[in-house]
């Protein structure tokens, strides 16, 4: 078994993936007994247990064709939209929702209570998992390993799913003669603030981030989905997430899917709305933690990261390089240098200026233009995250 297969798929909350089973009655039933012993906690007051909770009254449900897990962490003003949304597929199958819960601090576990009093359906399933590592990654193998469904899908917190997501990419899925993942079109979606919709304008700009990026891809072959469906033997068999990534598990995940034969699709059939980091320090926050992130995954020897992911780092290196000549450079390097540093930055601002014209759809009027100063902030951002693993392998705090 290789190192990453020994990180992610055995730790506190479980020694293996095991498939469900069904008992002698028929019932499913999930991995062997015994197997799972921590990361559960009793219904104390207004906390729910890590146990099943089953939306209906059906005491033995049937075996879900599809799970959908989440990743989630003191989500009580997503919460809601959420977990309605997956609620609201009209996928006729039995579907399960797994709330992988990071040891929520706030309302969340709440606010959850009170949507199950709400809703009822024999055909739907909602199970909360305590994830006491806290890590994205770590909550993504729990969902593996408790995974009852046939399919798989790997949803967000920030983010609501058209009614059809489920059911268009399970059916693109079973279409496919091949292997595959399927997602849908991914729209960005502003809080309506100011600072939030220059958010959005920067993060679906198409030079702020990439065209390749899963905000702004379109349909097609992909090397990215941000919201995958796919089969779960797929997860199971690629070894699940490795846990050293506590950010860019996805792309990883997602260059080892590409090699083990797994085509990744976007249908623009359906889609989602992703709800971005809402200021822009969070933003520039954002750009620093994921190019620190980048260089992470490098130094692991680790795949699925593409060339545009250190365009930001070669970007500031050249800017800091020719900063440097126009301060101590003499005579001819000086003008080489300050050039270079105008030049950059000039250029920056142009690109950005002209794709925020052709696709800024949240800001208007002359708050449009303070879009391009802020890829511009992005950016460097972005690589003084990637260049600073060089100095210092502690993570960036978030925000």
């Amino acid at each position: 078994m290789s190192a990453i297969q020994r990180n992610s798929l055995r730790n506190e909350t479980s020694r293996t993936i095991s498939p469900p089973r069904r008992d002698e009655d028929g019932h499913w039933v999930r991995g062997r007994p015994g197997l799972h012993r921590s990361g559960r906690r009793a219904v104390s007051g207004r906390n729910l247990s890590a146990q099943t909770h089953t939306v209906g009254a059906e005491p033995k449900p049937r075996l879900p064709v599809v799970t959908v897990v989440v990743a989630i962490f003191n989500e009580e003003h997503h919460i809601d939209e959420l977990i309605r949304s997956v609620l609201a597929q009209d996928f006729e199958e039995p579907l399960e929702l797994l709330l992988i819960d990071g040891m929520s601090t706030d309302r969340t576990r709440e606010r959850i209570c009170s949507i199950l009093e709400q809703h009822r359906s024999q055909n739907r399933q909602i199970r909360f998992i305590d994830n006491p590592q806290r890590r994205a990654p770590y909550a993504f193998n729990i969902g593996i390993r408790e995974a009852a469904g046939e399919f798989f899908c790997l949803f967000g917190a920030h983010a609501t799913f058209e009614p059809s997501y489920v059911r268009v990419c399970v059916e693109a899925v079973r279409a496919s003669p091949g292997r595959v993942a399927y997602g849908g079109i991914i729209r960005t979606v502003s809080d309506g603030s100011l600072e939030g919709n220059l958010a959005v304008d920067v993060l679906t700009n198409p030079f702020g981030s990439s065209k390749a990026s899963f905000r702004t891809q379109g349909a097609g072959t992909v090397d990215n989905i941000g919201f995958p469906v796919l089969r779960t033997t797929e997860l199971r068999e690629a070894g699940g997430y490795d846990e050293r990534l506590h950010r860019n598990g996805d792309n990883e995940m997602n260059g080892r899917l590409i090699a083990r034969g797994v085509e990744l699709r976007i249908t623009d059939a359906t889609s989602a709305s992703y709800y971005p980091v809402g200021t822009a320090k969070r933003l520039l926050s954002y750009g620093r933690r994921n190019g620190w992130w980048n260089a992470k995954t490098t130094s692991l020897g680790l795949s699925g990261l593409r060339a545009r992911h250190f365009v930001p780092a070669a970007f500031l290196v050249g800017l800091v390089g020719s900063a440097s000549l126009s301060v101590f450079g003499r005579g001819q390097l000086r003008r080489v240098g300050l050039v270079g540093l105008l030049g950059g930055i000039g250029a920056n601002l142009a690109l950005g200026t002209r794709a925020t014209l052709a696709t800024a759809t949240q800001t208007k009027g002359v708050t449009r233009f303070l879009v391009p100063p802020l890829i511009l902030a992005f950016h460097v951002s972005y690589g003084f995250g990637t260049m600073s693993y060089l100095f210092s392998e502690a993570e960036p705090g978030t925000p």
